[in-house]
């Protein structure tokens, strides 16, 4: 790969919001996560795991959902089903509970695994976004995931699947400059 490849790519990254009611192949999604593991990690503890979210549980999530934020208006009830439903696949990123230094540690190399999840699907011509809010803190969404809290806590939701539309353009970004300083 040529840099300007790289940079295009990373250029390329951005989150999605809308996505197509359209498939992706399994395959893609496990080479991709197969590539995430690839993320700096101390030890090589692997203190993180992901869970594919089917149909019929994202289902229930939706509901959930509606039920926690009050949502009532038909568009907004829809709204909240087209965004659990529509991306192919829903990933919930969690780790293992730890210290609290331990799972800063652990929280970064997840933020890295993710992020090359993100390149890798980019490649593919996917989007993604990585999304938290109240539901993912919730017991009840631990309860209908499965997902035990005195262990693990969950990070957010992880959308794949075709963009509906463009790709959000790149947004400014600080000149190296106002962020780096050298010293001697």
């Amino acid at each position: 790969m040529q840099t300007k490849d790289l940079e295009f790519l990373i250029k390329q990254t951005r989150t999605v919001h809308n996505y197509q009611k359209s498939s992706v192949d399994i395959n893609i999604l496990t080479e991709c996560l197969s590539l995430s593991l690839m993320a700096p990690n101390h030890r090589l503890s692997m203190p993180w795991k992901f869970k594919l979210v089917g149909q019929k549980m994202r289902t229930q999530l939706a509901q959930l959902q509606i039920q926690m934020k009050g949502k009532s208006t038909p568009e907004d009830i829809q709204n909240t089903h087209d965004q659990f439903l529509n991306p192919a696949f829903l990933l919930v990123p969690h780790l293992v509970k730890k210290e609290d230094h331990l799972y800063k540690e652990d929280y970064a190399t997840l933020s890295c695994s993710i992020q090359l999840l993100a390149l890798s699907l980019r490649q593919h011509g996917l989007g993604y976004k990585w999304s938290t809010g109240k539901i993912t803190k919730a017991s009840e969404t631990y309860q209908l995931l499965n997902i035990d809290e005195t262990k693990y806590q969950i990070e957010g939701w992880i959308w794949i699947g075709h963009a509906l539309g463009d790709i959000p353009s790149l947004t400014a970004r600080p000149a190296i400059d106002t962020i780096l300083e050298i010293t001697d």
